[in-house]
């Protein structure tokens, strides 16, 4: 199978809090938000192997998926494992684990381990993540964004609800 840019609908399309570093006083802020940005590209070959089973009213697809070189916005090489479960009520990517693998200007791989869940129609939508060592040109790379001048590494939690969609 082969991973490709898709729109995300509008019920995916995560809340975004935009934030600028100021490097002269080492001080963030937070700038007024005037819109949410576009979704980045996301690309890359990709493996899909699961099982399908039950009658239509009553199926569930689950499938273990991997991908060895996805690229996410201008982050190259990222390795992308996961299971996923999809049946009629919702989808739910049980276990999902992003890799950015190590580099002579990032020395350490960073981790993302989550888990998604989309409830069709409209149900409750939600994202818990946490990562570790990532490193922030990675993250900015990888929300299509230019690189900073200096080293810095992230570890922390994420966790995104949306009641329904809008």
């Amino acid at each position: 199978a082969r991973l490709s840019r898709s729109p995300a609908p509008p019920s995916l399309t995560p809340p975004t809090v935009l934030t600028t570093f100021d490097p002269g006083s080492f001080a963030s802020r937070l700038p007024e938000a005037t819109r949410t940005p576009p979704p980045v590209p996301v690309s890359g070959p990709g493996t899909f192997d699961g099982t399908f089973e039950g009658p239509l009213s009553a199926y569930e697809l689950r499938a273990h998926f991997a991908s060895p070189g996805l690229r996410i916005g201008r982050a190259e090489g990222l390795l992308l494992t996961g299971t996923i479960s999809v049946t009629s009520p919702r989808a739910l990517v049980e276990t999902f684990t992003v890799t950015a693998p190590a580099t002579a200007a990032s020395p350490r791989a960073g981790l993302i381990n989550g888990r998604f869940t989309y409830q069709f129609g409209g149900g409750a939508s939600d994202l818990t993540a946490e990562f570790r060592d990532l490193d922030l040109d990675v993250a900015l790379a990888a929300y299509d964004r230019e690189p900073t001048t200096f080293a810095a590494w992230q570890r922390g939690t994420v966790r995104l609800r949306r009641a329904s969609p809008q």
